[in-house]
């Protein structure tokens, strides 16, 4: 008798989680917006992951990646080393931070933080040194109705590039740059380029001359996929100069 009581409890406990879980944010202003999206949000799991679902059966998080340079500040050739100038655009979506859009006067909501949210923890193969833009200093978050985030933060990148020598002065140099998610496969976030035809941007062409001395002949964008044993295969972009 005493289960039978219990039943239904735990029945309206189990229905008040997946409702509040799943239900969409609604508010006129942005701090209250934000605070509704935070309740219970854990920024420690990727999006797409339901409470009852089996993490082997949840779909892979869509992240797509861009970097739209500005500037070829440096090539040291001493160093084998080049150095760029930017913005480094990631997209994905993120079911958790919905929101009615029809009670809220803006089409999106600006943070100027990342502070608390799931994030790509992206990473380059052939970094140097790497300097992104944080808070008011370089950084922004766009976050639209259906969840969908765009995150831009200020890049500064030196990167390595195998040079050789044998022409001077006139040396052609290909330098390969090669970005992925540190901490997932590609069964947990798909990393691809927001657009492979331009995946430094649409800037790189007007690029005459970089540093003086060198020319920007052929930028060339690829996703690649590629399974180091005995992890699953992983999602990273490519891109060739």
């Amino acid at each position: 008798a005493r289960s039978t009581r219990m039943k239904p409890v735990h029945t309206l406990l189990a229905l008040s989680l997946v409702t509040g879980s799943s239900a969409i944010c609604a508010g006129n202003t942005k701090h209250a917006l934000f605070r509704c999206m935070m309740t219970d949000y854990e920024k420690t799991s990727r999006p797409l992951l339901d409470s009852e679902q089996c993490v082997a059966n949840a779909p892979p998080v869509s992240v797509t990646l861009q970097l739209v340079v500005k500037a070829f500040t440096k090539v040291d050739q001493r160093l084998g080393t080049y150095e760029l100038e930017g913005y480094m655009r990631l997209r994905w979506r993120d079911p958790r931070l919905a929101f009615n859009s029809s009670t809220y006067c803006h089409p999106f909501i600006v943070q100027t933080s990342a502070e608390g949210l799931w994030v790509p923890d992206l990473y380059f193969e052939h970094s140097v040194s790497l300097s992104l833009g944080a808070g008011h200093d370089g950084e922004v978050m766009y976050i639209y109705p259906d969840g969908s985030v765009v995150w831009s933060r200020f890049a500064r990148l030196q990167l390595r590039c195998s040079m050789s020598f044998g022409q001077l002065p006139f040396d052609t140099q290909n330098c390969l740059l090669l970005s992925g998610i540190y901490s997932d496969t590609a069964a947990d976030v798909m990393l691809t380029w927001h657009d492979t035809a331009a995946p430094l941007g649409p800037y790189i062409s007007d690029f005459n001359t970089v540093a003086g001395e060198w020319r920007v002949v052929d930028v060339r964008g690829e996703d690649v996929r590629h399974a180091p044993p005995p992890k699953s295969p992983v999602s990273e972009v490519a891109h060739l100069i």
